[in-house]
């Protein structure tokens, strides 16, 4: 990149970290633009010359958490050491990701709805669908070499066992946020020990013979 791009790389960089923190913090709806210029100390005017609007930005910011999340996947799917070895990887980028990017996975649903509405779309939810199409494919093919290993049941259809295994993932991953107090209380579980039962049974439900 020229040094012009490089700077305004950055400016756009500072601007959507800033919205990111707000929407984590206060919530979409009540995150407002002034919100954002006092959090990133740029003017309206130059969030508006780098971001169309506050849902531009939280578009950005879902882009942005599901490339992250595409490359932790894809060196997950890399390991060696067989399906188990893999799965343990990709449990643990999902749980990254929904920290890291706690925005992120509700601006996709944001495009998702998008994509229903119209045919003519932005080019940054165009980029959104396609990382989702990219994290598709990779954990359709963790599935396909599970398969090929004897792991994975024949019968399993990888496709829709990954919309699964991902809606398991993230309600799993809700419920260790939202009741972690009141499961470590009446089961003596901590997260992390919850989680491992969690994910286990994911597994489980896709496996030849689940120990």
């Amino acid at each position: 990149m020229s040094r012009r791009e490089e700077t305004a790389a950055l400016h756009r960089e500072h601007i959507l970290s800033a919205a990111e923190a707000l929407f984590a913090l206060k919530g979409f709806d009540a995150t407002t633009i002034d919100d954002i210029s006092k959090a990133c100390g740029y003017s309206r005017r130059t969030i508006y010359a780098y971001y169309q609007n506050k849902d531009d930005l939280r578009l950005h910011a879902a882009q942005r958490g599901l490339i992250a999340l595409r490359d932790d996947l894809s060196a997950a799917a890399a390991l060696e050491g067989g399906f188990l070895v893999r799965y343990r990887a990709i449990c643990a980028a999902m749980t990254r990701y929904r920290r890291d990017f706690p925005c992120s996975a509700r601006a996709v649903d944001a495009a998702s709805a998008a994509r229903l509405q119209s045919d003519e779309l932005p080019p940054v939810v165009r980029r959104i669908l396609a990382l989702g199409e990219e994290i598709n494919a990779l954990l359709i093919g963790w599935v396909e070499a599970g398969q090929r290993e004897g792991v994975v049941r024949a019968d399993v259809i990888p496709a829709l066992s990954v919309m699964v295994l991902q809606a398991g993932l993230s309600a799993l991953l809700a419920l260790s946020e939202s009741k972690g107090a009141y499961i470590e209380k009446s089961h003596a579980l901590d997260e992390g020990a919850f989680l491992e039962y969690g994910f286990n049974q994911l597994a489980a439900s896709l496996m030849v013979n689940p120990s």
